[in-house]
């Protein structure tokens, strides 16, 4: 293979895990926000 295969082989590896990553991310904050709004709503029914 030549250089300019390697490289391109590497970048179709490397975009799609690095969105994939990037969208891990940004679930796991969206996720932690309706945690949070949650147990805000929950303490005021406490109070």
């Amino acid at each position: 293979m030549s250089n300019l295969n390697l490289f391109l082989a590497g970048l179709l590896v490397t975009i799609p895990a690095a969105t994939a990553v990037v969208g891990l991310v940004l679930a796991a904050m969206a996720d932690g926000r309706e945690n949070d709004r949650l147990k805000d709503q929950q303490a005021q029914k406490t109070t």
